[in-house]
């Protein structure tokens, strides 16, 4: 068969799975490159895991055990890593925004 024969078959895409725990740092990290074409593909990656999750609390638990694993989630947790990782939980912030902070 020809290129774009209608009649050719395709493979159907398949869905990649990766934790999100490894994508955030690598956003974070993306982030806080000085170039505006890493930033922006850190946004759009935010979004995209926004709206992959259906829970908003497994959302924030999945983020935020990016850098503290165990444990529930809680107000404690939050202001732990406020604490320990001021300038990635800026970044957090600004890419996130009231999703992940605003209601806890």
């Amino acid at each position: 068969m020809a290129p774009g024969n209608p009649e050719r078959k395709r493979q159907p895409k398949i869905m990649v799975k990766i934790p999100t725990q490894k994508i955030i740092v690598a956003m974070v990290d993306m982030y806080k490159s000085e170039d505006p074409n890493l930033k922006e593909t850190a946004l759009e990656f935010a979004g995209h895991i926004i709206e992959a999750y259906e829970d908003n609390d497994q959302f924030k638990k999945d983020v935020f055990h990016s850098y503290v694993s165990g444990g529930n989630l809680t107000i404690a947790l939050k202001k732990n890593i406020e604490r320990m990782y001021p300038e990635e939980t800026n970044i957090l912030k600004e890419i996130f925004g009231a999703f992940l902070f605003g209601g806890i």
